[in-house]
This record gives structure tokens, sequence and C-alpha cells, in this order.
């Protein structure tokens, strides 16, 4: 499965959230802000109008990272933190794939 075919149900369900016991609007915004977590972190963009270009979608590894960043982020949505290292998971598959090398 690609980034873009993850929809908010594939993610709720991902996230064991059953329907009505989440606000669609705040796990709309999280998923939205992994996508662009992972963009950054990668360097890859999420989507081409060329069809040869390397993008989040060329790699089925990144949706992991991109459903465990979306709990992540649905997760702890408080002010206090309780660990500052960033998931292992995350880093470690986004880190295949990154192209914006500095």
């Amino acid at each position: 499965m690609k980034i873009s075919e993850v929809t908010q149900a594939v993610c709720a369900k991902y996230l064991r959230l059953t329907s009505g016991d989440y606000d669609e609007t705040e796990l709309s915004m999280c998923m939205e802000a992994a996508k662009q977590y992972i963009a950054s972190h990668t360097g890859l963009p999420e989507s081409s109008t060329d069809t040869t270009a390397v993008t989040l979608d060329s790699y089925d590894d990144l949706t992991i990272a991109y459903l465990v960043a979306c709990r992540e982020m649905y997760d702890n949505r408080t002010m206090t933190v309780e660990s500052a290292e960033a998931d292992r998971l995350i880093d470690g598959i986004t880190a295949l794939h990154v192209r914006n090398l500095v």
C-alpha cells in the first residue's frame, strides 16, 4: 500500500480507533503532519507529474513509517513530552530513503 492510498479509515484501523471514538479533524491533521514529516526528513516529494520521478509512494516501507508517525502524533497530543527521543522505527525506515543529505 502506498502512502497516498492510506485513508482516514485505514489510519483509524491501524491506530485501533473505532468509529465515533476519534475526532476526524484531529486525525486528518495528524495524517498530514506525518506525511510532511516524512517528506521533509527524506527530501522526497509527495507526488510528481513525472511518472518516473521518485516520490513517497515509490517505497512501500514508508507507509509503515507514515502510520507509526500518525500513531505517535495522535497518541501524544499533550504539551508535556516523556521522552525527547524520536521513534526509532520511523527514523530507521526514513533514513533508508534520505535524499537531502546535508
